[in-house]
């Protein structure tokens, strides 16, 4: 049926106002994916597309009138300028996605035609999915899915009321709020968007294991500072480390393959901190030449997913005896790499046996003797004292100190001054978090005659719920010292263990006073919420591992054990091929059923009904009408007999009845269908 378009007076054609439901349940789509967006941006700039989209609600619940194109103009200008004033640019992931989210929100505000409105639901999707650049764990995978589904609702929302709003608007009907916003099926084009996405699941997983992946990330794109991850930095000073423990997020997870090293030996490697102002301790210049490392023990390999930081270190377990691709390992072994956005897995292998720098370049090891003079003049007293001392001996000496004299391993200790703070530490305060003892060790070796250096990293880790992995966190940061020996090379010297050996065999909640400042899922016995928290990290493990870390290497892994062999081969281009005809041959099959004529279905599922009725030995003629055979199998069957008349009653109206709408006649089909199934014959 042919509806004329609407007309003025003047024979004009008019266009018909957008009806309210679906415009509103389009408004409401556009709130849900904007909210991850606005934890994300400046609070002032989170109220432009909210204002906007209050705007555009109010004129459909108000009938207010839309802005002219000018104001529309207008306010594409603000945004643009508050964009570049926040961001300084148009493009890259936060500026280009702000941008587009108020592009998106003025878009809606001018939308006058159900095209706008499709067009809007299109690229609903794609600012949906956008989310994947910020984060890629199970919460955010499960939001998308939820906004996918609204989307893919409100789409059908349209689709279904495109014959009602142009009937209504050829009759010159407003069709505001048709139908009504109350009614009970409101959630009805949830319920069949929904079957529609599940469908799609399976070519999905098809083409997630099977479509080639490449070696590396598929995009790269850099993590802005102000956004980075709280992490280890390239200095440290007294209550840097320390801040670090409160936090409970997540610096990197580790999975080994075989055994796991003894707890004393967890130690990962960070920045190595070489230069000292009498204050702060901070990285020397980038030196790139090859390291000097033996092996003396056995080799530990493990897998290290790196959560997203704006940092260069690869926290590799001390200390790395390879270098994975897109890395380089400095002459103070840090395992480097360009800082990139997203998770990242290295593949690494270790020995906490070696021996490191026995034959060290004589720039290094004066670089490690210098100190600013004039500073902490009790510190160097003391450490002079024993230049007369073995070289280990100086070092024992200064464990000693620690150990005997009433040293405090705290989170919170006093303030010290900015001039002569290590003095303050060692003969006033002795209260400290690690790297107190890990700057003072350094100074007081430095000051017998000893090279020494401060490496920061972490130390230790928590198992897994499944106890197949490590979780190494931020309260997990932790300092130490190196001091070079003449024929041992660089020896780590970790003078917290020398003030708590707890905090390296049962980490620092164990062992530190004020533990109660840590996060609770770091803290020793965390109860309930504790193991709940686990639970959760292990399914995000799980999530990382096989979803976000599905690259080139684990699709290779995965297709050897099923069997299909190596990506272009024989086997797995035959599978490919199969699984192509397969899905084309289902597409061909839902494409006839949908282009079947409802008379078609109807007429198949009135046989069936007959076909019951004939194996009890009631035969029905050819040209025998359904209500006359309706009326002899009632007489048959008489304790169903409404049941009977009700069902060739709706077959002669399907079939024969006046045409109805393709959505009605759908229903009807639907109904009559679910009638044939219930009808069981009872002799």
């Amino acid at each position: 049926m042919t509806v004329a378009a609407p007309s003025d007076s003047r024979g004009q054609p008019t266009r018909a106002p957008l009806p309210a439901r679906p415009l509103l349940a389009l408004l409401g789509a556009m709130l849900l994916i904007t909210l991850p967006y606005l934890l994300r941006l400046p609070p002032w700039l989170s109220l432009f597309p909210l204002a906007l989209l209050a705007w555009r609600a109010l004129i459909v619940l108000r009938g207010w009138a839309q802005p002219s194109v000018l104001i529309l103009a207008g306010l594409a200008v603000l945004l643009m300028g508050a964009t570049l004033s926040g961001y300084g640019t148009l493009l890259g992931r936060d500026g280009g996605t702000t941008f587009l989210l108020g592009l998106l929100t003025l878009k809606l505000l001018e939308s006058r035609t159900r095209r706008d409105a499709l067009l809007m639901v299109l690229l609903g999707y794609f600012a949906s999915t956008a989310n994947f650049f910020f984060s890629q764990d199970i919460s955010t995978a499960l939001y998308t899915l939820l906004t996918l589904i609204v989307l893919s609702g409100v789409l059908s929302l349209w689709q279904s009321s495109s014959v009602r709003l142009n009937l209504k608007s050829a009759r010159g009907v407003r069709p505001l709020f048709e139908p009504s916003l109350f009614e009970p099926h409101l959630f009805e084009p949830l319920r069949r968007a929904a079957p529609l996405l599940l469908s799609a699941l399976p070519l999905a997983l098809l083409l997630f294991v099977l479509f080639p992946r490449p070696s590396g990330p598929l995009l790269s794109i850099p993590l802005p500072s102000n956004q980075a991850q709280t992490g280890l930095s390239s200095e440290m000073s007294p209550g840097s480390v320390s801040n670090l423990t409160q936090s409970a997020d997540v610096a990197f997870r580790v999975e080994f393959a075989g055994t796991m090293p003894d707890a004393q030996n967890l130690y990962w490697r960070g920045p190595v901190l070489e230069s000292y102002d009498g204050l702060t301790w901070r990285q020397g210049p980038l030196d790139l030449r090859v390291p000097q490392v033996s092996v003396t023990g056995p080799r530990f390999r493990y897998s290290l997913t790196l959560e997203p930081s704006a940092n260069p270190w690869v926290l590799a377990l001390d200390v790395p005896t390879t270098q994975p691709p897109q890395t380089r390992v400095s002459a103070r072994l840090e395992v480097l790499t360009p800082p990139q956005g997203g998770r990242r897995r290295f593949e690494l292998e270790s020995s906490t046996t070696y021996q490191a720098g026995v034959r060290e370049y004589p720039e290094r090891l004066q670089a490690a003797l210098e100190l600013p003079p004039d500073i902490n003049p009790r510190a160097r007293v003391l450490a002079l004292s024993w230049r007369g001392l073995p070289p280990l001996e100086r070092a024992n000496r200064a464990l000693q100190l620690f150990r005997t004299q009433n040293f405090v391993y705290t989170l919170s200790p006093p303030l010290l001054p900015q001039k002569d703070s290590i003095d303050a530490f060692l003969f006033t305060s002795k209260q400290g978090f690690c790297e107190y003892y890990a700057g003072a060790f350094t100074f007081l070796m430095r000051a017998a005659g000893l090279p020494a250096r401060v490496v920061t990293g972490y130390q230790g880790g928590q198992q897994g719920a499944d106890g197949s992995y490590l979780i190494v966190r931020q309260s997990d940061a932790h300092a130490w010292s190196e001091v070079w020996l003449e024929g041992t090379g660089w020896q780590r010297f970790d003078p917290t263990a020398a003030v708590s050996p707890s905090r390296i065999t049962a980490g620092v909640a164990s062992s530190v006073q004020g533990a109660g400042a840590l996060p609770l899922v770091a803290r020793a016995g965390g109860g309930v919420l504790q193991a709940l928290a686990l639970r959760l990290d292990g399914l995000q493990h799980g999530w990382n591992d096989w979803i976000v870390g599905y690259g080139g290497a684990r699709q290779r892994q995965l297709l050897e054990n099923l069997g299909i062999g190596e990506v272009g081969g024989p086997r797995y281009i035959l599978l490919n091929l199969s699984a192509a005809i397969l899905l084309f041959a289902l597409l061909l099959l839902n494409l006839r059923r949908r282009n079947a004529a409802p008379g078609d279905s109807v007429q198949r599922l009135y046989a069936q009904f007959v076909a019951q009725l004939e194996r009890t030995g009631l035969t029905r003629a050819p040209s025998e009408t359904a209500q006359s055979f309706a009326a002899r199998a009632s007489s048959r069957f008489p304790g169903q007999a409404q049941q009977i008349r009700d069902i060739a009653g709706e077959y002669d109206t399907l079939r024969y009845g006046a045409a109805l709408e393709k959505r009605e006649s759908l229903e009807r089909l639907k109904q009559f269908k679910r009638q044939v199934r219930r009808f069981r014959v009872k002799a």
